[in-house]
C-alpha cells in the first residue's frame, strides 16, 4: 500500500508523467493503470487519448462496450475508425427470393427508427450482414460520440 502511494505521489511530480510516457509502452502504462484506482485515474488521460476502433457489428451495441466509452470517453482526443472492405462486408445486390429479380434499394439514413417497407427490410435482414445493420444505426453512433466529449480529431 506503501509504495502504491509512493508511485503516486512520483506520478504527481511535475514532468514525470511525460517523461514516463515517452519511455513506457502502452501495455506498460495499462499495468501501472491496475496498479491502484488512484493511479488509474492519472494514467487513463494518456492511455486513452487516442484510440482505435476496429469496427464489428457488436461495437457500439454491446451494453458493456458502452459502459465502458462512457467511463473512458471524456479522454477521448482522437479516434481512429476502421471498418474492413472484403467479401464478409461486401453488399450484393438484394434478390426477391420469389421472382429472382433485382430489388432496388438507395439507403437512406434515418435518426428514428427506419419506416420502410416491411418486404424490403426482411430483405436487408435476410440477405445482407449483421455489420450492414450496426453501420446504418445512426442512433448508436449518436450516442457513443456524445460519450467522447472531448473529442478533437475522428
Amino acid at each position: 500500500m506503501a509504495s502504491e502511494q509512493g508511485l503516486v505521489r512520483l506520478w504527481k511530480t511535475k514532468h514525470i508523467p511525460e517523461v514516463l510516457k515517452s519511455y513506457l509502452a502502452k501495455k506498460d502504462l495499462t499495468a501501472c493503470r491496475l496498479v491502484s484506482r488512484e493511479l488509474a485515474v492519472y494514467i487513463a488521460p494518456i492511455l486513452f487519448a487516442d484510440i482505435e476502433v476496429r469496427f464489428r457489428s457488436s461495437t457500439f451495441n454491446r451494453p458493456s462496450r458502452m459502459a465502458a466509452l462512457e467511463r473512458i470517453g471524456g479522454h477521448i482526443q482522437a479516434m481512429t475508425f476502421k471498418i474492413s472492405h472484403d467479401r464478409e462486408t461486401f453488399l450484393p445486390p438484394i434478390l426477391d427470393p420469389i421472382m429472382g429479380t433485382e430489388q432496388t434499394f438507395i439507403y437512406t439514413p434515418q435518426r428514428r427508427q427506419h419506416s420502410g417497407s416491411r418486404q424490403m427490410t426482411e430483405l436487408l435482414v435476410k440477405q445482407y450482414p449483421p455489420l450492414f445493420h450496426a453501420s446504418t444505426n445512426i442512433p448508436s453512433f449518436v450516442q457513443a460520440l456524445t460519450m467522447m466529449s472531448g473529442l478533437q480529431h475522428l
